[in-house]
Parts: structure tokens; sequence; C-alpha cells
């Protein structure tokens, strides 16, 4: 395992079950989207996110799972807009 997101295995999940829509969609059922800024891309694994400070949402339930996410974006000229969903169970 390396210290980057890139570096980073993501979680195993079926096709219909991952990306943009289908996490936007879950943390919107979960009654949190109104909590995070804009994203346009989702970062998930079960690795501790290095270099991110702490979670914008702590300890959430999406997809049956408990997880914290994070804004990737952290310096003014950061353009990414992602999250990255920490799967901790």
């Amino acid at each position: 395992m390396t210290d980057s997101l890139e570096g980073k295995r993501a979680h195993p999940r079926p096709l219909e079950k991952s990306g943009l829509r289908y996490w936007t969609e879950e943390i919107r059922k979960a009654g949190y989207l109104d909590q995070l800024r804009h994203f346009n891309d989702v970062l998930v694994g079960r690795g501790d996110p290095p270099d991110l400070g702490d979670p914008v949402l702590r300890d959430i339930k999406l997809d049956g799972m408990i997880c914290d996410v994070y804004h990737t974006d952290k310096k003014r000229d950061d353009h990414g807009h992602r999250i990255f969903v920490h799967l901790k169970s």
C-alpha cells in the first residue's frame, strides 16, 4: 500500500453500486447531501485516507456500511471537487 489515494485499493463493488451517481444518491438518501460542498467525483476505499484532515461527515451509514466522508480539496488552488468515502465497516 502507498500513501496516496490513487494507490489505495478500492472496495470491490458491483458496477451498479459504484460511481458518482450511486454514491451521490446514497448520500442524498441518508440525508447528508446538503452538508457537503459541490463535488463531481468520488473516491471510495477502506484504507485510512492520508493527509485529508478531519472528515466532513463522521460515522454515517451509507450502503449498509459505516463511513466517513472527506473533501479531498484542501488548498485554494485545488479544483478536483472530489470526496473520499472511507468504508470503515
